[in-house]
């Protein structure tokens, strides 16, 4: 729900193995304190919003075994690069040029972890 952003003061939000669907909500960004976001394994099917650029407090975002489409926006990868964050994980098929690894869901042997390039 929309009202997610209303817990500014949130540091850590783990929401793996819930089975949410659809768009990742934008309102995500609104969490200006989050250090932690970890969606693994639901079933979100949209690409990563570009408002998730907005935490500037964000150290992990761990997205990984979902139907998330398109590449990780460019301000997530911008805040890795100087070493903001620490963990950005995806799915293999997400085109990331800043990630810390990806995962393909299927165990696809030609997709392994692979450090800070997961294009694919």
């Amino acid at each position: 729900p929309d009202e997610i952003g209303n817990l500014i003061n949130l540091e850590m939000m783990d929401l793996q193995f819930n089975y949410f669907e659809g768009r990742i909500p934008t309102t995500f960004g609104e969490l200006a304190n989050l250090r932690v976001l970890n969606i693994r394994f639901n079933l979100f099917n949209s690409t990563i919003p570009n408002e998730l650029a907005r935490m500037k407090n964000l150290e992990s975002f761990i997205a990984d075994y979902n139907f998330i489409e398109g590449s990780v926006p460019a301000g997530l990868c911008n805040m890795f690069m100087p070493g903001l964050i620490e963990e950005l994980a995806v799915d293999c098929g997400v085109e990331c040029m800043c990630c810390s690894s990806c995962t393909d869901p299927s165990y696809h042997p030609d997709c392994r972890v692979v450090r800070r390039a997961c294009r694919y």
